[in-house]
């Protein structure tokens, strides 16, 4: 590893290479954007050489720490990938895997090890943006465990998240704008074909952008680059590919390479087994999205779009990505609490808006997927917005204390610069404890965008840590008391004969902060019925509704005489005949249902009382 290049020193050479195009000097037009060494050294090898620019020394590093342990790094964002070669290796697999078809019809088996020539041992891609003319250029590469004949690589640039799924799927689907690079190694082992494609979908999903059986390409040393086409002054695309053997960069994981039947760890990458190239997006978008948040590496049969996929390293490229999540804010008696009413909790939410990328987001919008308004029983409001250190203010402002309408997209900041992130407030009220659903945000990711071009959901599910954390503290209670009227029975002369005549008073209280509905008071002496309307609901401990009690007629909220629940009997409880001791009484029951759900409070909430009344007193 040569000694790190400073950043006056990158400067200073271009300054010098725009001096001489200005004294009107001949330079190569080969020597700038992406094929500028200023930028990055795109010359057959991992090691940072004399030139100024960056290698994959410098940011292809999976020591503890990554690419921050090296003084040089000025890629906008990088990924690195070690692909396995034993039972965490994975592979393509079935007739699907091809890159005309979708990524969901794309299949993946693990513990597969690929023709050794397909055989990947690393994998990298870093982005910088060109200071000269503000071109964004994205370099690529990996290593193979194997050399000898004809093969192919080629790298895609995904706008979606690509992930691996159960049962040997894949997780995400091609976008717009997708970019695919493919090159091939010819006999020898020499590149001799470059093919840019841009993914637009319909039959015919690959575009062709520029391509060596189009336009031709010309070959510098061990760098093969595409011939420009009308209007541009420098490559689209170029690569190359070690010659002689090149060292394996020391800040790198074990390289292996199969010489005869096994692998084994080497410090030397075998002549043509490693590949590195570089595209100019901005020739291909112009000012339109380059926003890519995963990367692919693969080995093929040829770099014809139509070829089976071989070996692959998948991993992010958060080239302009975002990321959205929402949990609940806990404070004690303020979130998540039960509100007044009894029956609705009140959760405040952080939803926060990350930018991991090093490009800027612009008209970032937040979508509540939750059902809203009406019947729902939800209401929703954006309370704040924390636009932290990268953010800048929604114009126009974002709509605050102001009901949020399900689907509908709130701007929450004009911009959010990369690395940097806006935390937004919701406050909510729901009938659900705890409240779980879906929210989405929305960014543009470059100026005169349409409709957002970048999409991010977060979903609160109740198999995660949210179940614990969002639940409002609920207590329920229901307590029935039971009174003989006058403390004792009359005797009243009837038909049937002499009977007893006993009244009571029956009072139900809820001493929880939940309502409680569907009340039933049985109390088989006085009524084959419940004793309350069918429907009937008490409010949380202290709210004005919290008690009801049975036998005020006149709804004074005391008994008086000649009010109360009442019963003749013929005979004392138990047959008993002696008259001091003798009673009339009888028990009630209660039970009714949260009208919140209580997960350590099952349904119905039950309670019981029983009194009696003396014969005599």
């Amino acid at each position: 590893m040569s000694k790190p290049t400073t950043r006056f020193q990158k400067n200073a050479g271009r300054v010098l290479t725009l001096l001489l195009v200005a004294a009107g000097v001949a330079i190569p037009l080969i020597a700038l954007s992406v094929n500028d060494e200023t930028i990055f050294e795109l010359e057959g090898n991992a090691v940072d050489g004399p030139p100024a620019g960056d290698d994959w020394e410098n940011i292809a590093d999976d020591r503890p720490g990554g690419p921050g342990l090296i003084a040089q790094n000025h890629s906008n964002v990088q990924t690195f990938i070690t692909d396995g070669l034993d039972a965490t290796d994975t592979a393509f697999t079935g007739g699907g895997s091809k890159d005309v078809n979708n990524v969901n019809q794309w299949q993946q088996v693990t513990s597969a090890v690929s023709p050794i020539k397909n055989e990947i041992g690393h994998a990298f891609a870093a982005a910088y943006t060109d200071p000269s003319n503000g071109h964004l250029l994205v370099y690529f590469g990996l290593d193979r465990s194997g050399s000898g004949g004809t093969a192919a690589t080629g790298f895609w640039f995904f706008k979606d998240k690509i992930s691996l799924g159960a049962n040997g799927q894949f997780v995400g689907t091609h976008t717009v704008g997708d970019i695919l690079v493919t090159s091939d190694y010819v006999t020898g082992g020499k590149i001799g074909e470059i093919n840019v494609f841009r993914w637009i979908g319909g039959q015919k999903p690959l575009q062709v952008v520029g391509s060596t059986s189009t336009g031709g390409g010309f070959t510098v040393g061990d760098r093969y680059c595409l011939n420009n086409v009308a209007g541009q002054t420098t490559p689209m695309a170029c690569a190359a590919s070690n010659s002689n053997p090149e060292t394996v960069p020391s800040s790198w994981s074990t390289y292996f390479f199969k010489s005869g039947s096994t692998f084994d760890p080497t410090n030397t990458f075998p002549a043509r087994t490693f590949f590195e190239g570089g595209v100019d997006l901005t020739q291909i978008f112009g000012t339109g999205s380059t926003c890519f948040a995963s990367f692919m590496a693969m080995t093929r049969t040829s770099a014809s779009t139509s070829a089976q996929l071989k070996d692959f390293a998948l991993g992010d490229f958060a080239l302009c990505d975002m990321s959205v999540a929402k949990a609940c804010k806990v404070e004690a008696g303020v979130s998540p609490v039960v509100n007044p009413d009894g029956v609705s909790v009140h959760t405040n939410f952080t939803v926060t808006f990350s930018n991991p990328s090093g490009g800027t987001l612009r008209d970032v919008q937040l979508v509540e997927k939750l059902g809203l308004g009406g019947t729902t029983g939800n209401a929703c409001k954006i309370t704040a917005v924390d636009l932290g250190s990268g953010g800048t203010a929604a114009n126009p402002a974002t709509p605050l204390n102001t009901n949020l309408v399900k689907d509908t997209a709130y701007e929450i900041a004009n911009t959010i610069a990369g690395h940097s992130s806006v935390d937004v407030t919701l406050s909510c009220d729901s009938l659900d404890n705890p409240l779980l659903n879906i929210v989405e945000a929305r960014a543009k990711t470059f100026v005169g965008a349409g409709d957002p071009d970048l999409v991010r959901t977060y979903q609160m599910k109740s198999d995660d840590d949210v179940l614990d954390e969002c639940v409002a503290p609920t207590n329920t209670a229901i307590d029935v008391t039971k009174d003989c009227v006058g403390d004792k029975v009359t005797l009243v002369n009837t038909s049937g004969g002499m009977k007893a005549h006993a009244c009571f008073s029956i009072e139900v209280t809820n001493k929880g902060n939940v309502a409680l509905k569907n009340l039933v008071v049985a109390d088989p002496k006085i009524s084959a019925n419940s004793l309350v309307p069918t429907g009937t609901t008490l409010g949380p401990a202290g709210s004005a509704t919290d008690s009801i009690l049975l036998g005020d007629t006149d709804h004074s909220g005391t008994i008086d005489a000649g009010e109360g629940l009442c019963f003749d009997a013929i005979a004392p409880d138990n047959g008993e005949t002696d008259t001091d001791v003798a009673v009339f009484g009888n028990r009630v029951d209660v039970s009714a249902d949260t009208a919140i759900p209580v997960p350590s409070f099952p349904n119905p909430q039950t309670d019981y009382a029983t009194d009696s009344c003396p014969l005599c007193k």
